[in-house]
């Protein structure tokens, strides 16, 4: 992950915090999903594809 992404994220999480919000945010390839926060209940996401797979939305069975 580039690192203009991570400062990114960064900054956003302390703007957040500023004005009262904790969500998680994230700079991470989304294209397997985040597992270590699956399910997610709400996803925002400040990018496009062609299509999302369905592995974006469920965490793996361990």
């Amino acid at each position: 992950m580039p690192s203009s992404s991570a400062t990114l994220a960064t900054s956003a999480q302390k703007n957040l915090k500023t004005v009262g919000c904790a969500p998680t945010v994230a700079a991470a390839d989304g294209a397997l999903g985040w597992p270590p926060k699956a399910p997610y209940d709400v996803v925002l996401a400040t990018f496009s594809v062609d299509h999302i797979p369905l592995t974006a939305f469920f965490r793996p069975a361990t």
